[in-house]
């Protein structure tokens, strides 16, 4: 069983503390999806919850993930991811994961640093699963995680069909702490 530790990165670190925290649902799908697809051990950690450095490093040494995966959009958060990376190589052998919109749009920008192992394209449930089996069977290379459609610059793959996703288990989450909850009733760009 590989265990996943995912990170909401936070939106902007010069404004910690004064910006509404949004509920990481994609993190919350993408983690139900493969603790029930695969049976994989997950955890979510939100740094606009919780902006504490020395916590992340504590969770990183008490559960030991195998991959620790982020979502990335296109704005300052970029620097809070690059931070994370940094952090978990520094105290971990995880592996680090970027998904996102800017992880699809722009995947050259993140795998140009040394932190940051793969980078994953599009709709990353299965891609992640199959990297997730790829480390309980020890074959965990570069090479064949590179081969994963949606890694890295592989082939994309056909649109997920979201009749497989699980109900999300917004326990994941220490759902309190939010001021409002949020879900997603379908994906894509709703400006077409």
């Amino acid at each position: 069983m590989a265990k996943v530790l995912f990170i909401q990165a936070n939106y902007d670190i010069d404004k910690v503390g004064k910006l509404t925290p949004w509920m990481p649902v994609a993190l919350v799908e993408l983690a139900t999806f493969i603790r029930e697809k695969g049976n994989h051990k997950v955890k979510i950690l939100d740094r606009n919850l919780d902006y504490d450095n020395e916590k992340f490093i504590k969770t990183l040494k008490e559960f030991k993930p195998d991959v620790v995966g982020m979502t990335c959009y296109t704005s300052s958060m970029i620097r809070d991811v690059k931070q994370v990376a940094q952090i978990t190589k520094q105290n971990s052998n995880a592996m680090v994961l970027i998904g996102g919109i800017h992880a699809t749009l722009r995947p050259k920008t993140l795998l140009d640093k040394p932190y940051i192992d793969h980078i994953v394209r599009g709709e990353g449930e299965h891609a992640l699963l199959e990297i997730c089996e790829l480390i309980d069977k020890g074959k965990a290379t570069e090479e064949n995680i590179s081969k994963i459609k949606n890694v890295d610059f592989s082939v994309m793959r056909e649109l997920f069909d979201l009749r497989e996703m699980p109900v999300p288990d917004y326990e994941l989450l220490e759902i309190k702490k939010y001021p409002l909850a949020t879900f997603y009733t379908s994906r894509g760009c709703p400006g077409k």
